[in-house]
């Protein structure tokens, strides 16, 4: 810019043309004046600088933690200083004589008409420095400032993700070419590595010749190229770009390290500035009792967070688990980061003013509010995973009004979610694609009560009050909601089209009356699972305090039938998801652990004749798994340990024992033969 303003200027001083100031029709007049004119304009610029920077350094440096570049370019200061500079080396040329008329005529005219836009700037550039003293201007300025660089990264990695389609599209099509982005293990006999002659990000890769290479290269159908990298991976010079046929020459080898771009610059995304940014804001705010700045940064940090559901929106994608994750680098993302300050921040602000605790506390349940907006499950889960996470923060803190408080938002806040996503579900006309997404939000508040009933008992077990306290919101959002009460009756003699909307009403209803069933068995399923590991650690601690724990939801588990199929349904989503392997600092087999706490379940609380001898069949009791059900029933039976540990064994525990193994044959029996085995 500076440059070709300068350039501009001193050109235009050999403008061919007589146009002048009558001031300028003397050399010397235009002299003295000129001269005056560069000594004022001098002084004026530097005064007006010092102001400006001073001004700077000690209300906004100081209040909103900006750079000065920012501050530049906020007050135009930038356009100032060039439209000064270009105008006192034209003042300059111009009493050295150069120009059209020099020392006069038209090049003191035009050196004037360039001092007087110098000057006119001045007072711009005050203006506009107070005018962005006021708060609210920064601040929304920040905001936009902050939804331009998530658009910006967003951009960078939906090209990242793009190419990469492309890239394995290509593979995909040429049986020559293979693709590993990460290539771990020893390299295939036959074939040698591609090295980068220069460390860097991978910014191209030719796909069109490479894949032209292999196919020559290709001999019997074998792979002869494959890709160790991707867009945007780092690459090591000791590194391999590709993995290539020993058989390829060293011009071919040349040209396929040519097909890799590599760009030796180390490049951050600025959303990760940005957010580290926000995060010492933050502390700073917490730390010097600052609450109004606090809310500021809060607000940023929503805003950040909502822009990337709404980037990713344009491409057509919603924000789930793999968007979330940051491509090639393991599945951690800016999310992760996000709500990794924003838990850090949370467990300062408990050592702040008690208003500055509660904000810092509420600030995820208010950007998964907001996230409702969007279809961006992966946003909701890592918020609402922040109040598992919290929860021994709150339970820790000495100030027992703030620790109340606190833990009554931790209990009050994702259930308080729950029903807000429940009511909208109600709605019979709701398109089906916004009724499958309201369904995936509510398991995820479910999840989200089931860890947190879990780290209130990890973190003390004496404390099954406040478990059970947790178990019962589950009943707060599905409590109260009863379609099966909304269906109309098809009575006689109807009219026709009075009869055919009554039957789409009740179809309407009946989709209602499903989706509620099916989150019942999955709230079911968690009460199981906590079950589950009560037992675990009851039995792997010794500890009585579990059995307490248990005890808070064995009740809620229902009949036989349903906790066989609550253990089933257990298996499937550690099978899905391994949520439940992740407990365990061990590896477990719950496909064996959930069937065992099935048996000790039944036997604690279900009496003779309470155990029917058919519930069908069970998924873990399918094939020829019912004879080692039955051992492992035998085994429970015989622990007289456990018993002692859930406060005694059953006095008609034999009886128990003896219904349920019938139980469990019955349904062997009937596995066997849904496989065309022969019985027992």
């Amino acid at each position: 810019m500076l440059g070709g303003s300068l350039a501009a200027g001193i050109g235009l001083l050999w403008l061919p043309t007589t146009s002048h100031f009558d001031a300028f029709s003397t050399p010397s007049g235009a002299r003295d004046f000129l001269s005056t004119l560069w000594q004022v304009e001098g002084g004026t610029i530097a005064l007006t600088l010092t102001v400006i920077l001073v001004a700077f350094e000690a209300i906004w440096r100081s209040r909103f933690r900006g750079s000065v570049r920012r501050f530049a370019e906020e007050v135009w200061l930038l356009y100032a200083m060039a439209a000064a500079f270009v105008s006192l080396f034209v003042i300059a040329v111009c009493l050295l004589g150069w120009g059209e008329g020099a020392p006069g005529g038209w090049a003191a005219t035009w050196a004037t008409c360039l001092s007087a836009v110098a000057f006119t700037a001045v007072p711009v550039v005050l203006v506009r420095t107070l005018l962005l003293m006021n708060p609210a201007e920064v601040h929304e300025r920040r905001l936009a400032q902050i939804r331009g660089e998530v658009h910006d990264a967003v951009d960078e990695e939906a090209f990242e993700r793009l190419a990469w389609g492309e890239l394995k599209a290509r593979a995909e099509d040429n049986a020559a070419l293979d693709v590993q982005p990460i290539f771990i293990g020893d390299i295939p006999a036959g074939m040698v590595p591609i090295e980068p002659t220069k460390a860097g990000l991978v910014t191209d890769i030719r796909i069109g010749r490479l894949g032209r290479l292999a196919h020559k290269l290709q001999k019997n159908g074998e792979e002869t190229l494959l890709v160790a990298t991707a867009l945007g991976q780092y690459v090591a010079p000791s590194g391999a770009l590709a993995l290539v046929s020993s058989s390829a020459s060293t011009w071919q080898r040349w040209r396929i390290r040519r097909s890799f771009s590599v760009d030796t610059r180390a490049r951050r995304s600025r959303l990760y500035d940005v957010m580290s940014h926000l995060h010492q804001e933050a502390l700073q705010a917490i730390r010097e009792v600052l609450p109004s700045t606090y809310d500021d940064v809060a607000d940023l940090w929503v805003e950040l967070l909502l822009a990337l559901p709404q980037a990713w929106r344009r491409y057509g994608h919603p924000f789930d688990e793999n968007l979330a994750g940051e491509f090639g680098r393991f599945g951690f993302g800016p999310v992760d980061q996000a709500a990794k300050s924003l838990y850090i921040e949370a467990r300062e602000a408990t050592k702040s003013m008690d208003d500055i605790a509660a904000d810092a506390f509420m600030l995820p349940d208010r950007i998964a509010q907001r996230s409702l907006d969007y279809d961006a499950p992966a946003l909701l889960l890592r918020m609402l995973a922040l109040y598992v996470e919290l929860y021994p923060t709150a339970a820790d803190v000495e100030n027992g009004r703030l620790r109340d408080r606190l833990l009554d938002l931790i209990y009050a806040l994702p259930p308080q979610l729950g029903r807000s996503i429940e009511y909208g579900v109600h709605k019979l006309d709701l398109p089906a694609s916004e009724r499958e997404r309201a369904a995936a939000r509510l398991k995820l508040i479910f999840r989200t009560i089931a860890e947190r009933a879990k780290a209130i008992a990890d973190h003390d077990p004496t404390n099954s009050a406040r478990v059970g306290k947790v178990n019962s919101s589950w009943a707060e959002i599905l409590g109260s909601w009863r379609p099966e009460e909304d269906r109309q009756e098809e009575w006689p003699n109807l009219p026709v089209e009075e009869l055919a909307r009554i039957q789409a009403h009740n179809a309407s209803v009946d989709v209602l009356v499903e989706l509620k069933a099916d989150l019942e068995r999955t709230r079911d399923a968690w009460r199981f699972g906590l079950a589950y590991w009560a037992l675990h650690r009851l039995k792997e601690t010794e500890d009585q305090s579990w059995s307490e724990v248990l005890r808070v939801f064995v009740p809620w588990l229902g009949s036989v039938e349903r906790m066989a199929t609550e253990a089933s349904d257990v298996i499937q989503m550690d099978l899905d998801t391994r949520l439940f392997l992740q407990w365990h600092q061990t590896t477990v087999q719950v496909s064996w652990a959930a069937p065992r706490a099935f048996i000790v379940f039944t036997l604690l609380e279900h009496a003779p004749d309470q155990i029917p001898p058919d519930i069908g069949v069970p998924s873990f009791l399918r094939g020829t798994m019912s004879t080692e059900i039955e051992q492992m029933l035998d085994t429970a039976a015989a622990d007289r340990d456990l018993w002692q540990l859930l406060g005694g064994a059953a006095a008609d525990l034999d009886e128990r024992v003896a219904a349920l193994r019938l139980t469990i044959q019955n349904a062997g029996r009937a596995a066997r033969e849904e496989l065309g085995l022969p019985g027992n």
